[in-house]
């Protein structure tokens, strides 16, 4: 099943609200999510990402299902990487509520699609251990484990996935 007529927009400032709860809510509906650090609190703050990096969003009949963020490039504070030539894609979140319509791959390839333009030559990404299903959509689409730049945070694993454009 596929949602109709989604629309892949930036962010309104007033969507942040919105933005950080359904980020918050997908990732705590996740076996194996833990708020190290807080991390809870950088999931919601959808206003600082906005500040260093693009947000994205996708949306189907008037209303927000979804978010991820685009690192342009390696100088961004959200950048977890120091390759010039690569962009990153950070808290990729699809509401509970419109998981397994695809909107996830869509957003996906909307960065990709964005980041070729843009004239990086890779896309590189950080996916917890336990988010599988994250991990079967980007392998699906190209993605290659990288685990030179895997690392962790306290429990929490980060596997480093890269795609070359």
């Amino acid at each position: 099943m596929t949602a109709k007529n989604p629309v892949i927009r930036p962010v309104a400032e007033s969507e942040l609200d919105r933005v950080g709860d359904l980020t918050v809510a997908a990732y705590e509906g996740l076996t194996g999510f833990v708020n190290v650090d807080g991390y809870v609190d950088e999931l919601r703050d959808v206003a600082g990402r906005v500040r260093d990096a693009e947000v994205f969003v996708v949306v189907v009949d008037g209303e927000v299902m979804g978010g991820i963020t685009f690192v342009a490039e390696s100088t961004s504070p959200l950048s977890e990487w120091d390759d010039e030539s690569a962009a990153g894609i950070r808290m990729l979140a699809i509401s509970p509520a419109a998981q397994g319509l695809g909107l996830g791959r869509l957003l996906t390839q909307f960065t990709l699609d964005r980041s070729h333009r843009l004239g990086n030559k890779k896309v590189l990404l950080h996916s917890a251990n336990f988010m599988h299903s994250a991990h079967r959509l980007y392998e699906s689409m190209g993605f290659v484990r990288v685990p030179e730049i895997d690392f962790s945070v306290e429990t929490v694993n980060l596997l480093g996935y890269r795609l070359d454009l």
